[in-house]
């Protein structure tokens, strides 16, 4: 029996659901809604800011590799997921040049990176341990 999160159309409708929050969190001015309250939520400190945009950015490549994972191995919808999430975050960071009540940020960008890049290590690692555990315990 197949688990519902194992279903295409949910996978991609959930990249597309938490990829347009995404966007809208990091461009969107700081006075909308939907960038307010979450921010409001967890502080508007530079720490929280940095936290924020690593788990944005980290969970956006998880859900993608997970979407890819159905069509590509592992390591190439990973390498794929990172890439096009790490271009994602340069683009937003630097849409926000052109947003009044936004400012682009280096911490911000390497904030996006640093998410990204734990999580691409994350899966990494488990695969690994996964590979090993299979040829000499299985």
């Amino acid at each position: 029996m197949r688990t519902l999160l194992e279903l295409l159309p949910i996978r991609w409708l959930g990249l597309i659901v938490w990829g347009t929050f995404v966007i809208l969190m990091t461009t969107l001015p700081g006075w909308f809604p939907i960038v307010f309250i979450p921010a409001s939520i967890i502080g508007r400190t530079s720490i929280m800011s940095t936290i924020g945009h690593g788990v944005l950015f980290g969970l956006l490549a998880l859900i993608m590799w997970r979407t890819l994972n159905q069509w590509y191995e592992s390591p190439i919808a990973l390498g794929i997921s990172m890439l096009v999430t790490l271009s994602l975050g340069t683009t937003t960071e630097t849409f926000q040049w052109f947003v009044s009540t936004r400012n682009a940020s280096l911490d911000d960008l390497l904030a996006n990176y640093l998410g990204v890049f734990i999580i691409g290590f994350a899966i990494s690692y488990i695969q690994n341990l996964n590979q090993l555990a299979q040829k000499y315990f299985l």
